[in-house]
């Protein structure tokens, strides 16, 4: 009985045409070239506005602080945002914040791929929120207060996925370390 039904699924659920070297089994058997480059934004200029936020996407400004956030699993991480425009609706992103010496303190981690929040496919923008630049090394309380007020700098890279040759685009702004307002009391 079950080899009945699911022989007929198979035969049910089975393509119309054979696709041919090259070629996707979907509608149309589209060649490669055919799926990159065919968004409604596949011929702009990818652009981004680096920001930072949790619930929500807010731009910052050169010097701006960004706060260093004690999670709940003992680690630190820092909030990225941004807002692109020219893009598609899912890109891949990374992210580093650095000090003056360019020493990584958080990001630098695997790739993340997301799709983008109130993605317009008329306007080609949209934005991401909460994306967790992790700590690189492990931090102690005594670290973050040094970093804490400091000069620091975020890169934010973004790569288009469905361009046939993907050319990331990356964002640097220097900005200020800044301890969370819990946290206050531990560096006094």
């Amino acid at each position: 009985m079950y080899r009945s039904v699911l022989l007929v699924l198979l035969v049910a659920c089975a393509p119309d045409g054979e696709a041919t070297e090259g070629t996707h089994g979907g509608p149309g058997n589209q060649t490669t070239s055919e799926v990159f480059d065919t968004h409604a934004c596949a011929h702009g200029e990818l652009a981004m506005v680096v920001g930072t936020g949790i619930t929500e996407y807010r731009p910052l400004d050169p010097g701006d602080e960004v706060m260093m956030v004690d999670g709940p699993q003992t680690g630190w991480h820092m909030d990225v945002a941004g807002l692109l425009v020219d893009a598609p609706e899912v890109v891949q992103v990374d992210v580093a914040v650095f000090d003056a010496e360019g020493q990584v303190w958080f990001g630098d981690q695997a790739s993340s791929r997301i799709a983008l929040v109130g993605w317009d496919d008329s306007a080609c923008e949209g934005s991401f929120y909460g994306m967790r630049a992790m700590s690189v090394p492990q931090l102690d309380i005594d670290t973050v207060c040094a970093l804490a007020g400091q000069p620091a700098t975020v890169e934010v890279t973004v790569t288009d996925l469905f361009a046939s040759n993907p050319s990331p685009v990356t964002e640097v702004l220097g900005i200020t370390f800044e301890l969370d307002p819990k946290d206050d009391d531990l560096c006094r």
